[in-house]
């Protein structure tokens, strides 16, 4: 039954993941292609395959769990260091914020994405999303009903 919530929730997330990147590369892309372009095409793929581990685990398809755990493990951590910012995650809520400190962040957005170059002047930030790391442990400890679910 854990396998099927949270294959639902990695659908609704990922499929919103496309939908708000769709809508905001239509918005960012004219004039800039060369630095979008890459970035949005690599979050299609990213979010395509949240969706694709959601179905898998519907489904239970032979390594639905594993698919999981790798989508859930890229989403877990979020950074800015030297210019550069990665931030996928579809549960962007709630995360543990390490930046000139350490606090809680907590906010509306159901997705975060953000991979490509940004401003030097941009500090270092680490964000730990609080959601992915429960799922991630969720889909570890596995069901002993007789059912595998790779």
């Amino acid at each position: 039954m854990k396998y099927k919530l949270i294959g639902i929730y990695q659908l609704i997330t990922g499929i919103f993941g496309v939908i708000i990147l769709l809508f905001v590369a239509a918005t960012k892309i004219p004039g800039r292609e060369t630095q979008i372009i890459p970035s949005f095409a690599l979050g299609l793929i990213l979010y395509g395959g949240v969706i694709y581990a959601g179905f898998s685990l519907l489904k239970q398809l032979k390594h639905g769990r594993k698919y999981s755990l790798w989508v859930q493990g890229l989403q877990i951590v979020g950074f800015t260091y030297n210019g550069v910012q990665y931030l996928f995650t579809g549960s962007a809520f709630l995360s543990l914020i390490i930046s000139n400190g350490l606090h809680i962040q907590t906010r509306l957005a159901l997705v975060d994405y953000n991979i490509e170059k940004v401003s030097l002047l941009f500090p270092f930030e680490v964000k730990i999303f609080i959601v992915p790391v429960i799922l991630f442990l969720l889909l570890l400890k596995q069901e002993n009903k007789g059912k595998s679910h790779n």
